[in-house]
């Protein structure tokens, strides 16, 4: 790509990369973990005319809920109230996610072919609103101890940004 001057990768993520979902740390750990070395490869290769998109689907009909999903041998009653609503969702929504696959394939075929696509794209109405929700909690959060966060600063130092 680099040769060429031109390229595209695609990254598939999930909604569970933008946004914690109980019971399912370590995939949205490696899903958190994946849109934020995208995201920089995208900002590291674009002088190079290389695009670089994020996709984070929410639910699809691809398989990924029902009897794949591993079942721990033992479980720790403890954190039965956070996993057991997971572990029932992925059982009863095998085959009825709302996502269909052949739909998100040509959505992603068009913003490939689209030079003015964004960058990071949600698919499916279940990933926008999760998305939603958690962005206008996290912006009320941050906000919350905006004022304190930004006393941390020496009085006498101009803020330079990284980069620039």
């Amino acid at each position: 790509m680099r040769q060429q001057g031109e390229g595209h990768i695609l990254t598939v993520t999930s909604v569970g990369g933008l946004a914690a979902i109980s019971g399912t740390g370590p995939y949205c750990t490696s899903k958190f973990a994946l849109e934020c070395l995208t995201e920089t490869l995208s900002n590291e290769v674009a002088s190079l005319g290389i695009r670089v998109s994020i996709v984070g689907p929410g639910s699809f009909r691809t398989g990924f809920a029902g009897d794949v999903n591993l079942r721990p041998a033992n479980r720790i009653e403890s954190y039965r109230s956070v996993v057991s609503p997971v572990e029932d969702y992925f059982e009863g929504a095998a085959g009825k996610e709302l996502g269909d696959p052949s739909k998100a394939a040509a959505v992603n075929q068009e913003a490939v072919d689209n030079e003015t696509a964004p960058t990071r794209r949600m698919l499916g109405k279940d990933a926008y609103d999760l998305w939603g929700q958690t962005i206008a909690s996290r912006i009320d959060e941050i906000n919350s101890w905006r004022v304190r966060g930004t006393e941390t600063a020496f009085a006498d130092v101009d803020i330079k940004p990284i980069g620039g």
